[in-house]
């Protein structure tokens, strides 16, 4: 068990002011965690026949997986289509972000590939992190 002071004060940390967005016809940066806002998009990961969308941010050119969907089939050929069950798979994680707190960005060059944004919270690390965790696993 781990004891604290109560009469600590909480460290206030003031958000620095936000990067200005891209200009128009060039492509954003990949998404990035910071202290003031997260970004985030979804990608595929794909696996013989089974594929998973997962929301992805990038910390110090390390990816960091945000939340997964379910699983679903995929074809042999390894693109994925929207069938009814990627369809399905998709908009399940997008409805765990908004859940979460992120709120949608922009389109990406995939079907899939739509960009999120939120600010940053503890709550949100700690969900990150658990999913990175379980990100990991399936690579062993």
């Amino acid at each position: 068990m781990v004891e604290t002071d109560e009469t600590e004060e909480p460290v206030v940390v003031e958000p620095t002011p936000e990067a200005a967005s891209p200009p128009q016809g060039r492509r954003a940066g990949p998404p990035s965690l910071s202290t003031d806002q997260w970004t985030c998009e979804i990608a595929l990961w794909t696996e013989h026949d089974q594929g998973v969308f997962y929301a992805r941010s990038f910390h110090r050119g390390d990816e960091v997986t945000v939340a997964e969907s379910p699983g679903f089939a995929v074809p042999s050929t390894g693109t994925v289509e929207e069938s009814p069950a990627a369809v399905a798979a998709y908009e399940s994680l997008c409805d765990d972000l908004v859940r979460m707190g992120w709120a949608r960005d922009a389109d990406g060059r995939d079907w899939y590939g739509t960009r999120f944004r939120r600010d940053f919270s503890l709550s949100a690390l700690n969900a990150s992190l658990t999913a990175h965790v379980t990100s990991e696993r399936r690579n062993y």
